[in-house]
């Protein structure tokens, strides 16, 4: 895997030199509401929030033209190991963001959702959108950022996953490779 991330980041390099230093990195900590007909769940961090344990994600971004324009990764890895029994969550969106003037924010994307155990895994796409706030911090080096939103997982009828609609208050900051 180590491999493969290093040849990527090897060719984006090459091929879009411009595209390749315009990246920035950084956690996402949060706190989600979660309910359907079946669920009411709350947890604290933006990883899967399967496991209901504060752990942050990973979002990783470009920009587009300037910073007014972003495409981001969200992710997030829970993983529980009990004798012979390992629960997992798995969580992958791509967004897109759009930065305005006043540092003010709409962000929208779409992804899948996996959770799992030695017998069972159901995967179902999640998308959604919401709005937020970044503060430049580090002279432009940085910003912290807070975003509130809304997302719809789909039910996987066969796992007995049910849809679930997600509202999610989220914290981090981001390090900027462009500055």
């Amino acid at each position: 895997m180590l491999r493969f991330a290093s040849i990527l980041v090897f060719a984006l390099t090459c091929v879009f030199p411009t595209m390749a230093a315009a990246w920035h990195i950084g956690p996402n900590f949060g706190f989600s509401h979660v309910s359907s007909s079946d669920v009411f769940l709350y947890n604290w961090g933006s990883g899967t929030n399967f496991l209901g344990v504060s752990q942050p994600g990973m979002r990783l971004g470009w920009s587009i033209g300037g910073r007014k324009n972003e495409l981001y990764t969200a992710t997030g890895l829970d993983v529980i190991r009990g004798g012979t029994e390992t629960d997992f969550g798995v969580t992958a969106t791509l967004n897109y963001q759009r930065n305005f003037d006043g540092n003010a924010f709409i962000t929208g994307g779409v992804g899948v959702f996996s959770v799992g155990n030695g017998s069972t895994t159901a995967t179902v796409p999640v998308y959604g959108g919401g709005i937020g706030y970044f503060y430049p911090i580090a002279s432009g080096h940085g910003r912290f950022r807070w975003e509130v939103r809304l997302d719809r997982q789909a039910k996987d009828q066969n796992a007995g996953l049910p849809a679930t609609n997600l509202v999610t208050a989220r914290l981090g900051f981001d390090l900027f490779s462009d500055q």
